[in-house]
């Protein structure tokens, strides 16, 4: 609807025109019951912000914005690194943003990307977003998902295989003569986790499998965890973790208490920054290729040429100490 202001929106909704621009730059100010009235006004009208129309008239702003759930993560870091180098070297500007595990805000954030006109938007999510993708794709924002399934998304989608990253893991576990596999860190809400689960308990076979809960998916939410096993867990158990950073902190505290030696720990994504700390076996992700690929992606359909469907990039088992009975 042409001529549409923020007075407009902040009228239909019964709001304060501050609440309406808080909406776009600072939602967190917002209360969810304005948010979503907010939200319906700017859909009733075809809003669309100022400084978005001044882009317009100038042509794509050339700029891909990233979301991912959990920003703070090593791996998500490097995912982010190499979509950065990749969307530089193509004339982009990268942006982040994280919805911090919440499906409200990454939801708005999607909204907020597409009202102000973003060249690609770039996904890591938690919740189910795909109707909302193909909806911001059709209105004609190119977007790519990562790490997530999205089953005949008709838009690309690039991540690693996960599922056969804990199938890997566990077998190894398993052919190292462990009678025992608990899977650390699972949690049903983050589809790369469940994932991974599902492949370890393939991958265990026969091997008793366990699956236990962390705090957080960080080396103190790992120490932890095992703190609270103290005195329980039992020889030629194997540990198989969420991330490396709780692999890291369950390592430690088995070290310390000297059972290391009769147990196992592997971890996902091969850290770099673990390398010089601590000989822990992991499933190695190619997290800088993953944002290269999504990125390119993005390219591809901004310029319209003919886009990929879906890329699951090929994990790799790293052995190392934690979990090789012949390398201690």
């Amino acid at each position: 609807m042409a001529g549409v202001r923020a007075r407009d929106v902040a009228a239909r909704a019964k709001v304060s025109v501050g609440s309406v621009s808080n909406f776009f730059n600072r939602p967190e100010l917002v209360s969810e019951e304005n948010r979503e009235r907010i939200r319906e006004a700017i859909i009733e009208l075809d809003y669309v912000p100022n400084d978005s129309a001044r882009q317009l008239r100038g042509g794509h702003p050339r700029t891909i914005a990233y979301l991912t759930f959990e920003i703070d993560s090593p791996f998500a870091a490097a995912v982010t690194e190499g979509a950065d180098m990749r969307a530089a070297e193509l004339g982009y500007t990268l942006i982040t943003a994280s919805s911090r595990g919440d499906r409200v805000r990454e939801a708005e954030y999607l909204d907020f990307f597409e009202r102000r006109r973003i060249s690609g938007i770039l996904v890591s999510p938690l919740g189910d977003v795909q109707a909302q993708l193909e909806e911001i794709q059709r209105r004609g924002t190119a977007v790519t998902a990562i790490d997530h399934e999205m089953p005949g998304a008709n838009f690309p989608v690039v991540g690693v295989d996960d599922e056969h990253g804990g199938e890997l893991a566990a077998r190894h576990l398993a052919e190292q003569g462990y009678r025992r596999i608990v899977f650390v860190g699972a949690d049903d809400r983050v589809d790369i986790v469940r994932r991974r689960v599902l492949g370890a308990r393939r991958g265990a076979g026969g091997v008793a499998f366990e699956i236990e809960s962390v705090a957080e998916r960080t080396v103190g939410g790992g120490r932890e965890f095992m703190l609270a096993r103290a005195g329980q867990v039992h020889e030629k158990t194997a540990f198989l973790a969420v991330n490396d950073l709780v692999a890291l902190g369950m390592l430690q505290i088995l070290q310390r208490d000297g059972s290391a030696p009769d147990n196992a720990v592997v971890g996902f994504d091969d850290l770099d920054i673990l390398h010089d700390v601590v000989s822990l076996s992991s499933i190695r992700r190619p997290s800088h290729e993953l944002g290269r690929i999504a990125v390119d992606a993005i390219d591809r359909a901004i310029r319209g040429d003919e886009v990929p469907g879906q890329q699951w990039l090929a994990p790799e088992l790293v052995v190392r100490e934690s979990s090789s009975r012949a390398l201690r």
